[in-house]
Formats: C-alpha cells, structure tokens, sequence
C-alpha cells in the first residue's frame, strides 16, 4: 500500500477534486510547486504540493484512472499518404538539394 506521493502516483487535487497523476516532484519552477496531468487532459499543470492528496487503492479500483490518449489512427491503415489523397492533396517526392545558388558561387 501506498503512502508517500511520487512520480506516477494517482492524486486528487483538495482545491477542484480532480485526479490527477504525478509527473514531477522536485524542481518545478515556484514555491512548492509539483506537474501534475489531470485525468483525460492533454497537458501538464503546476500546483501546490500541498494541495494534492493520494487517491486509495480502493477507489481506483472501483474507479480507474484515466490518462488522456491521443487519437493516433495505429492500425487502421491511415498513413499521412492516405488522408491526404482522400483531402485531395498530393505528396510532392522531395527535390533535392541544390547548393549552387542560381550558379553564383
């Protein structure tokens, strides 16, 4: 069982009840500060270390923690090539270098 809070630890925040995870514990910019990622939200938040209190076990268990997860169509066969053929765009190959600066050198 868990009692000390560090990097990874499930928290909630005392101020607006969120959960949260740990991100970082020393060295945040600010008196007292930790980074924390709030449940279902893409970036980082700076809070007072004081303010955050460790989630029980048993209340993760009935209610898991839920990160945020970023949409990235793995596995569904839509490569960057594929949307953009369907936008109607189309995927010039790279030209290649040219130092020679319209022949001046």
């Amino acid at each position: 069982r868990q009692r000390t809070v560090s990097v990874g630890s499930v928290v909630r925040i005392k101020s607006n009840g969120r959960r949260a995870v740990m991100k970082q514990t020393g060295g945040v910019p600010g008196l007292n500060l930790v980074l924390v990622a709030f449940e279902e939200e893409e970036n980082d938040h700076k809070v007072k270390r004081g303010d955050v209190e460790l989630v029980t076990s048993e209340e993760l268990e009935r209610d898991p923690f839920r990160p945020f997860e970023r949409n990235t169509n793995e596995g569904n066969g839509n490569d960057s090539r594929a949307v953009n053929e369907e936008a109607g765009v189309k995927d010039d190959p790279p030209k290649p270098f040219n130092d020679q600066r319209d022949g001046k050198r």
